[in-house]
């Protein structure tokens, strides 16, 4: 997997100046994404052109802590995952992503937050019930 998420924390009265930076310095065809809730820590993260980026909807995405050893499992329950959300209205797509910082990152793309929490009141957390610590925000382009 490629390096192709970098997560930003960044305190809202500083947006102005990351935006200008982040603008200034981001490689060509990168697209930048801004958490929906503002205590969200890692209030924005950047794509690398290199990634699938949707041109509408929201991504669910969730950096995972998997310990050394345990890819396999990991990645074979992310696929389950997976599965059982595809079958929702409202669901886009996923994939999982190498951050920079040396994560797993699953991204879930919904048509919107509220097709998102239908699945969930349906199936129960499917995210939260994998057997890896995953810190998962709702994300929409900047």
């Amino acid at each position: 997997m490629a390096d192709v998420i970098e997560f930003f924390t960044v305190p809202p009265d500083e947006d102005a100046a990351f935006l200008a930076a982040w603008t200034a310095e981001a490689a060509p065809g990168s697209t930048l994404l801004r958490a929906l809730r503002p205590e969200t820590p890692e209030r924005y993260a950047s794509l690398s052109p290199d990634a699938s980026t949707p041109p509408a909807g929201v991504l669910l995405i969730v950096p995972f802590d998997v310990p050394s050893g345990e890819d396999d499992r990991f990645l074979g329950g992310w696929e389950r995952m997976r599965e059982r959300l595809s079958v929702h209205q409202g669901y886009l797509g996923a994939q999982m992503l190498h951050s920079a910082d040396d994560r797993h990152v699953g991204i879930v793309h919904w048509s919107s937050p509220l097709m998102y929490a239908r699945t969930v009141r349906e199936e129960g957390d499917v995210i939260a019930a994998l057997p890896f610590v995953g810190d998962p925000a709702m994300y929409v382009r900047a």
